[in-house]
C-alpha cells in the first residue's frame, strides 16, 4: 500500500479533511445533521461516507468512476476494510465484490453503497 493510499484513505476514516497529491478528502455539511466526507481521487468523487450524529446514522457509498485501475482498486479496498467490509477483486479484467461470509463473488458495476453501524465507529 502507498504512503498516499494510507494517509488519505485514513484521514477519509477519521473524516479529516486533507489533500496530498493525486487524492483529495473534504468535508461538506449537507444539512443540520449530516457531514458528507468525500475522497476524492485524480478530481473524481469514488466514496463518500454520510454521518448523522443527531439519529446515529452512517452510510458509505463506492464508485470506481469507470478508472479500472490498480490505484482505484487500492484506495477503495482500504476504505472497505477500515469499515470492516469485504474486497474488491479482479477475474478476468471484471471487478467483483468478494463476499467472504458467502464465499461469492458480486459483480461491481460501478457504485454501491451500505449502511454501517454508526456505534462501531465513533
Amino acid at each position: 500500500m502507498s504512503i498516499i493510499t494510507d494517509k488519505t484513505s485514513d484521514a477519509f476514516r477519521h473524516r479529516k479533511a486533507m489533500k496530498l497529491n493525486n487524492s483529495e478528502v473534504r468535508n461538506v455539511q449537507m444539512n443540520h445533521w449530516v457531514v458528507r466526507t468525500e475522497y476524492r481521487l485524480f478530481g473524481n468523487l469514488i466514496a463518500t461516507l454520510d454521518v448523522d450524529d443527531f439519529h446515529h446514522y452512517m452510510y458509505l457509498e463506492i464508485n470506481h468512476c469507470n478508472w479500472l485501475t490498480k490505484t482505484t482498486k487500492e484506495r477503495l479496498n482500504w476504505i472497505l476494510h477500515a469499515f470492516g467490509f469485504w474486497s474488491i477483486v479482479q477475474r478476468k479484467w471484471k471487478w467483483y465484490y468478494e463476499d467472504y461470509l458467502k464465499s461469492d463473488l458480486i459483480p461491481f458495476e460501478g457504485k454501491y453503497g451500505m449502511e454501517i453501524d454508526y456505534y462501531r465507529f465513533i
